[in-house]
Parts: structure tokens; C-alpha cells; sequence
């Protein structure tokens, strides 16, 4: 099946995140799977492979986003294998994705927020706490990306960070100066939770980097401490800070590069909620809309 070959290339030729190949190695153990069962090789590039496998995963009964997932995959695996002349057509070029009903991003109201951000104390831990939130919300980063911040992506005088988002691109991302001055205070507690030398900004209490399982663990305690019993992970952050700034008047472009989205029609998604938040400020304000 090639896989291994496929897989290297991602990593190191298209420099593709671990998650990412990941994914991509999922998707082909399924196709693999799918093969065996039906007695077929990648080389039977034929409408007989293509029909058999459309119904194949369209009768998994999994979301249309799966599916166009699992698509993709293919398509770029049949890309390297024609490339490598493994075969001689890739089978999946002209197949369409199934449509994928956006859903609207869940966002934090900002009575919350001050509820999350004021129920924190100045212990060591609870310092590092309240910037690992400060940072999700001020910054709107993924958590594999805020896990990974080193001192050196800091540039602490333009209160900016250097990012390395999905497909290895860099972007800046911005913090305020509420954000500036926990940094500051965790910057003297990190001295004392590191047992031993690294560049990693947020450690555990070993003094190890900490991992994407602890930022949730971090949220859902804090959570439990204000009694809030709403469901919010790290990206519920990263929603609120693109909403609450597009509704603030930052266009769409710049939201967009902040959050590191290679297309503008994955930022679109928050004009749903920006035009309920118009419509609002319209029938509170319009002379004749009351």
C-alpha cells in the first residue's frame, strides 16, 4: 500500500503537524481495511474500486465532515502515488466532497469570562492557570499551538508571539496588557516550578511542559470552582476571541490571519453570530426599529 513512503513524505517533504499525519494514517488503515475485504489492491484503479468505496464509507453512517475527511486523504494519497507512477489515475480527483452543514461556534458570554477570570488566587498554580485561560482568550490560539510556546516566540516589548499553525506556517498572534501582567507574574513563578532547563512558557507542577490534556483539565476544574456548568474546552476561547472581535469592527481579513485559517470561508462562519449581534444593536437603536 505504500503507506509508510506516503506518510514520510508528509512529515518531512509537506512538513505536516503529528496530528495531522495522524489522521491522514487513519484513514488509510481504513482504505486498507476496505481493500482486503473486497479482494482489491490500490493498482485496481477503476470505477469498480471508486463505486464499492463511495459506498463503503457514505454506509458508515459518519458525518459528512468525516467523509470529506476520509476523502481528502485519498486524494492526496493517489496524488503521491501517481507522482511515485504506482498508479496511473488518481481515482479520487473528480469525487465531490459531501456538503457540510456549518454549525455556529458556542462562545463564552462575557459574565462568564469575569467569573472565570476572577476566580483564580495568587498561588503558584493558579497563576500559571489564569495564563494558560488569559493566553487561550487574548490570543484565540489552538491548544497544540499554546502548549508549544517557548520564551523565544516572545517578543515581550510588541506583546506578540510567534505561532506554528497547521501545516507548519508561522503567524503572529498579539496579547493586551491584562495578559502582559499575569505573564509577568508567572514568569517569576516558572523560575520555581522548573526542575530542569527548557524553553517551554507553561510547565506542570513537575516542571515538565505541560501537555493539551492538562489545558482542558485546567478549564474544567476552574469550571467547577465558579459552578459553571456550560460546556467549554480550549476552542470555546478561541470562538470568543474571533466573535468578540468581530463585533468589535475588526474585519473579517484580520480575523482571519489571527486565527491562522488558510481560507476565508472557515472565518465566515462567524458572521452568524456577528449579524444576530447587528440585528441586536439595530432594534436597541433604530428610532422606528422599537
Amino acid at each position: 500500500m505504500y503507506e509508510e513512503e506516503f506518510l514520510n513524505y508528509l512529515k518531512n517533504i509537506r512538513l505536516y503537524s503529528k496530528k495531522t499525519v495522524a489522521s491522514y494514517e487513519y484513514d488509510l488503515k481504513d482504505y486498507a481495511l476496505f481493500l482486503e475485504k473486497n479482494n482489491l489492491t490500490i493498482k485496481d484503479d477503476n470505477d469498480k474500486t471508486l463505486k464499492l468505496y463511495l459506498n463503503y464509507i457514505y454506509d458508515k453512517k459518519i458525518s459528512n465532515k468525516s467523509i470529506s475527511r476520509h476523502l481528502s486523504s485519498l486524494r492526496t494519497y493517489y496524488d503521491f502515488l501517481k507522482k511515485e507512477n504506482i498508479v496511473t489515475e488518481n481515482i479520487f480527483k473528480n469525487v465531490k466532497n459531501p456538503k457540510i452543514e456549518k454549525n455556529i461556534p458556542n462562545f463564552i458570554s462575557h459574565d462568564k469570562l469575569n467569573e472565570i477570570f476572577t476566580s483564580f488566587n495568587d498561588s503558584n498554580l493558579d497563576i500559571r492557570n489564569r495564563l494558560v485561560i488569559e493566553l487561550l482568550y487574548a490570543t484565540g490560539l489552538r491548544v497544540g499551538e499554546l502548549v508549544n510556546i517557548k520564551i523565544k516566540d516572545i517578543d515581550f516589548g510588541a506583546q506578540s508571539i510567534k505561532v506554528l499553525g497547521k501545516g507548519s506556517k508561522e503567524r503572529y498572534v498579539f496579547y493586551n496588557n491584562t495578559t502582559k501582567e499575569v505573564l509577568k507574574k508567572y514568569l517569576v513563578v516558572r523560575k520555581k516550578l522548573q526542575k530542569k532547563e527548557n524553553d517551554y512558557l507553561l510547565l506542570n507542577d513537575k516542571g515538565t511542559p505541560i501537555k493539551e490534556a492538562s489545558v482542558r483539565k485546567i478549564i474544567q476544574t476552574t469550571l467547577m470552582k465558579c459552578g459553571i456548568k456550560s460546556k467549554i474546552t480550549p476552542h470555546t476561547f478561541r470562538h470568543t476571541f474571533a466573535t468578540d472581535l468581530l463585533n468589535q469592527g475588526l474585519d473579517l481579513v484580520n480575523v482571519k490571519e489571527l486565527l491562522g485559517h488558510a481560507s476565508l470561508n472557515t472565518t465566515s462562519i462567524y458572521t452568524h453570530i456577528t449579524n444576530d449581534r447587528i440585528k441586536e444593536v439595530y432594534q436597541n437603536t433604530h428610532p422606528r426599529a422599537k
